[in-house]
């Protein structure tokens, strides 16, 4: 994780513009994840959370191999998705940032030079970076494991069981995202074992 000295600056700023921004028109979930085409994923900084992170994202891709993704990832992490994902990877380091921590021209450039369909964040707190950039990649959906500091940037935050494994929160986001949808019938998970 690259934290600025800024960033309590920086948290303010974006929820005092996300608080005076325009909301986004209402949409149908699960018709926007049959849609989908284009994901935008968000990988951790920390080494801890970041194997865990790569395998619920390996298992997302199996189960929708019709998705294209870009993952957003520290370039220290780089080789670690490069060796098991087929995916097209956006790697960055501080000198991508700026020193509120949002992102610099190359990085925003290679962020919103493509549309997405779903921006996924897989990192457990509050990211400035993230937060940033998913803004900036207007994607229909931004998802996220719920998170109090969070969670108002984003239109579809998963709940889990704090006590629960990493990878098992990790793999309620896979379990949401892969919902079948039949006529009005919603096969939802259970969020016990997710």
């Amino acid at each position: 994780m690259l934290h600025s000295p800024l960033e309590p600056l920086a948290r303010r700023w974006l929820r005092f513009r996300n608080r005076f921004s325009k909301n986004p028109s209402s949409i149908s979930i699960f018709d926007q994840i049959e849609q989908t085409q284009r994901v935008l994923v968000y990988m951790p900084g920390r080494v801890e959370q970041f194997g865990d992170a790569l395998r619920t994202l390996e298992s997302l891709m199996k189960k929708r191999p019709g998705w294209k993704f870009t993952v957003v990832t520290r370039a220290e992490m780089e080789g670690l998705v490069k060796d098991r994902i087929k995916a097209r990877i956006l790697s960055y380091t501080k000198d991508d940032l700026n020193l509120l921590g949002f992102p610099r021209g190359r990085l925003q450039n290679l962020v919103t030079k493509h549309s997405y369909d779903l921006a996924l964040d897989f990192s457990l707190g509050f990211e400035v970076l993230c937060v940033k950039l998913f803004q900036l990649c207007q994607a229909p959906i931004r998802a996220c494991l719920d998170h109090d500091s969070k969670s108002i940037f984003y239109n579809f935050s998963i709940r889990v069981n704090p006590v629960d494994s990493l990878f098992n929160r990790y793999q309620a986001i896979v379990k949401y995202l892969t919902l079948s949808v039949e006529g009005n019938q919603v096969d939802v998970p259970s969020t016990q074992n997710a």
